[in-house]
C-alpha cells in the first residue's frame, strides 16, 4: 500500500494580462519588451499579440466604426467646463478605491456641456486604435505600499536600473510614474525578498529612430513629468538655443525624483496615507498649496514650479524638504542629492552617467538608514506584511514563509526595503533575481 506523505502544496505561476487599444502608429508594447529582453528591473514578457476576430485585426476603424466617415469638425474634449453648483443627480460620488484615497473627489456637473470646435485649417481623421494584448510574468504592488524608507529606495533604485537597461537597448520608457514602479516579491535561495520593477511600456519608443507625431501630445503622467517637457523649453537656456528639448532619459530620471517626492510627502508611515494632504485645516494649508503646485494644476503651473525647484537648491529645501513627515525625514539628504544631480546634468546637458549617479546616491542613503523603531510604524508595517501574505494566498504565487526572516539584503548590486500601508492592493507585475533585496519578516 502506498501513502501520500507530502504537504500537497499547490503552486502556480502568476501571469498578468493587459488588454489595451493602442494607436496604430505606435509599436506593440510586447515588441519593445522583446527588444529589451530579460533583464533586471524590467517587466518580464510572456507573450503578446494584436487581437483578431474571424481572421481580421480588431480595430476601431474596421470592426467598430466600420469605415464610417466623420463629417463634423473635431472638437476639443479638454475644454474646462464651468462648475457653479453641485448636481443633485450625483450626490457625493465616491469612486471605488481600495484605500479610499479618491473619496471626496466629487466633480460638480456643469450647467452646460460645451466642447468648442478645434481651430484647425483642416479636420483631423479619427485616430485608429488596434486591440492589443500583452501577458507578463511580473506581479507586485505600487510603491505606495513600500514597507519602509529603505524599501522605497530599494524599489526605485531597481526601477532606475531597469530604465538604464532599457535605454542601453535603445528603448526609452517615457512614462515614469508612481503607478508604473512596483514592489515585486521573489524567492531567492529559499527566502522571500522584494525588488523593484518598471512596468507599462505603452508610451515607450525606439529612441534612435523615433519620429515625433505632429498630433501627439507630450508623453508621460503629468504630475511626474519634467518641467522641460511640460513647457517645451529648457531649464537652462544656452545662447542661440531656440528649439524645444527632445524627450530623453534625463527627463525620465527627473520623473523618478518627483515620484520619490510624491511618496515622501503623501505618506507618513509604512503604506499609510498622510491625512494632512487631504484635510482642510488651516495649519496644513501651506503644505497643501505646495503639493498642488507640484502635482496638480495646468501644465504651465507644474512646469514653473518644477523649473524653480531644479534651478534653485534653497527653494527645493523650502518647498519640499521642510514638509517631509518624521517618517521620511531620513531621506532628506538623498532627495537633495538627486536634485543636485539633475541640476548639474541640465546645466551641462551631459546625461551619460546620470543613471549610475542616481543608483549610487540611493544605495548609499539606504545603507545609512536606521531600522524602524516607532511602535506606530511597526504596527503599520506588520499590517502591510499581512496584506502581502493575504495577496500571495489569493494568487498562489508564494506560500507563506515559515520562521525567522529578518529585514536584510541579498546578493549583488541593488537596494533594500521597508515600506508603506494601505488595505486591498492593486495588481502589478514582474520576476527578477539578484540585487540587494528586502527579506520579509516572519509573522508573530
Amino acid at each position: 500500500m502506498r501513502l501520500i506523505v507530502t504537504r500537497l502544496t499547490i503552486r502556480w505561476q502568476v501571469y498578468v494580462l493587459k488588454d489595451t487599444w493602442r494607436d496604430e502608429r505606435r509599436a506593440l508594447e510586447g515588441e519593445l519588451l522583446e527588444m529589451i529582453g530579460d533583464c533586471e528591473g524590467v517587466a518580464q514578457l510572456h507573450s503578446y499579440c494584436s487581437v483578431t476576430i474571424d481572421g481580421q485585426t480588431d480595430t476601431t476603424h474596421s470592426l467598430i466604426r466600420r469605415d464610417l466617415v466623420v463629417a463634423d469638425t473635431p472638437r476639443s474634449i479638454e475644454t474646462n467646463q464651468e462648475q457653479t453648483k453641485p448636481s443633485a443627480e450625483a450626490p457625493n460620488y465616491r469612486p471605488n478605491s481600495p484605500d479610499g484615497e479618491r473619496s471626496g473627489t466629487t466633480r460638480y456637473l456643469p450647467d452646460q456641456d460645451f466642447l468648442p470646435p478645434l481651430a484647425l485649417e483642416q479636420g483631423l481623421p479619427p485616430l485608429r486604435k488596434v486591440h492589443s494584448r500583452l501577458v507578463v510574468r511580473t506581479y507586485g504592488w505600487p510603491i505606495k505600499y513600500a514597507l519602509s524608507p529603505a524599501e522605497l529606495l530599494c524599489v526605485v533604485a531597481d526601477a532606475v536600473r531597469g530604465h538604464k537597461n532599457s535605454y542601453s537597448r535603445d528603448i526609452l520608457h517615457r512614462d515614469v510614474s508612481e503607478g508604473n514602479i512596483l514592489v515585486m516579491p521573489v524567492m531567492v535561495n529559499g527566502k522571500r525578498v522584494f525588488k523593484g520593477v518598471l512596468i507599462d511600456y505603452d508610451n515607450a519608443i525606439k529612441f534612435s529612430t523615433h519620429q515625433t507625431l505632429a498630433d501627439d501630445p507630450a508623453s508621460g503622467t503629468r504630475p511626474f513629468m519634467s518641467g522641460e517637457l511640460l513647457q517645451q523649453w529648457p531649464y537652462f537656456v544656452k545662447p542661440g538655443e531656440m528649439s524645444a528639448p527632445r524627450h530623453d532619459a534625463i527627463h525620465d530620471l527627473e520623473s523618478f525624483l518627483w515620484v520619490l517626492v510624491y511618496i515622501c510627502l503623501s505618506r507618513d508611515g509604512p503604506a499609510h496615507r498622510r491625512r494632512e494632504i487631504w484635510d482642510n485645516s488651516k495649519e496644513t494649508q501651506l503644505l497643501r498649496d505646495n503639493w498642488r503646485a507640484l502635482f496638480e494644476g495646468e501644465n504651465l503651473l507644474l512646469a514653473e514650479r518644477k523649473q524653480t525647484l531644479i534651478r534653485n537648491r534653497d527653494d527645493f529645501a523650502f518647498r519640499v524638504l521642510r514638509f517631509l513627515p518624521v517618517y521620511y525625514k531620513p531621506l532628506e539628504e538623498v532627495l537633495r542629492k538627486l536634485r543636485d544631480i539633475l541640476e548639474t546634468a541640465y546645466r551641462s546637458r551631459e546625461f551619460n552617467n546620470v543613471h549610475e549617479d542616481f543608483i549610487e546616491a540611493m544605495e548609499a542613503a539606504r545603507l545609512g538608514l536606521e531600522p524602524i523603531t516607532d511602535p506606530k510604524h511597526i504596527a503599520l508595517q506588520e499590517r502591510e506584511i499581512e496584506r502581502r501574505r493575504t495577496d500571495d494566498g489569493r494568487t498562489g504565487e508564494i506560500s507563506p514563509t515559515s520562521k525567522g526572516m529578518n529585514m536584510g539584503t541579498a546578493a549583488s548590486g541593488s537596494t533594500a526595503s521597508h515600506g508603506l500601508q494601505e488595505p486591498e492592493s492593486p495588481t502589478p507585475k514582474r520576476t527578477k533575481s539578484t540585487s540587494d533585496m528586502l527579506e520579509l519578516p516572519s509573522a508573530r
